[in-house]
């Protein structure tokens, strides 16, 4: 694939029956529908993977032709709607239709042969008041430290690309994050996670649930290195980083 004209994508959606966590047999079922949906598009998508997971929060994540992004969108939420859940209800072909649905981030891609991207993934319990606004503090921390940044809260009927719009009541956002060198994806992932716990939100490893008091927003950041998903929370809880990049570089 020519590393020319392609979109960053994280899609997400509610699609558990528990308003708490994803079951792991959810999780693979959607991993194995995932392969299938990346043997269609082959030669359209750089990689689809499932990226962070939080609280009954899924994201999928993909780097995709332009030319083909709606058509695999499109896909991606026939599969959501296979699986249900009220998200995938309040889809509407207009503006004035629009209710809760899925949440979508999309940015430009930079040229480079890998595509690496950092996806924030938000979810509460009883706190739809706050996520916004902490979802927009991790948003702001991430310019100017990656190559481009997309998604966050929906202010007004939003149009998701080959799908429809969705309304102001969708909550859970996420974020995608692109970059150009392998030196931003640190600092990006690190600035994202102090913004969000600063803003008074707590950083949870992928696939925890909200277990939770309620009013807390969680979140949960997957960095994606050529197509392998890594727990940025994981990985900077633990202090992992071997090697410290010339802050010049940046």
């Amino acid at each position: 694939m020519l590393c020319v004209g392609l979109r960053a994508v994280a899609f997400s959606a509610d699609l558990s029956e528990d308003d708490v966590r994803v079951s792991r047999g959810l999780l693979r079922r959607v991993e194995r529908d995932l392969k299938e949906l990346r043997r269609g598009f082959r030669d359209e998508l750089m990689y689809v993977v499932l990226g962070p997971v939080c609280g009954d929060d899924l994201a999928v994540v993909y780097v995709v032709e332009e030319g083909a992004l709606e058509d695999v969108n499109a896909a991606v939420f026939d599969l959501f709607r296979e699986y249900g859940g009220e998200d995938v209800m309040g889809v509407s072909e207009s503006p004035e239709g629009a209710g809760e649905g899925p949440s979508y981030a999309e940015a430009a891609c930079p040229e480079s042969e890998y595509q690496d991207v950092v996806v924030t993934l938000f979810d509460t319990y009883a706190a739809e008041n706050r996520v916004a606004e902490v979802a927009e503090v991790c948003r702001r921390a991430a310019e100017g430290l990656c190559y481009d940044v997309g998604g966050g809260p929906v202010q007004e009927p939003m149009e998701i690309p080959g799908v429809g719009y969705v309304g102001p009541e969708t909550d859970d956002p996420v974020l995608i994050a692109t970059t150009e060198r392998l030196d931003q994806v640190g600092p990006t992932a690190g600035a994202i996670l102090g913004a969000g716990r600063g803003a008074g939100a707590r950083p949870v490893r992928r696939g925890a649930p909200a277990e939770v008091l309620p009013g807390t927003v969680i979140f949960s950041v997957a960095i994606v290195l050529n197509g392998n998903v890594i727990d940025g929370v994981r990985a900077l809880e633990e202090g992992t980083g071997t090697e410290r990049w010339p802050l010049r570089y940046l």
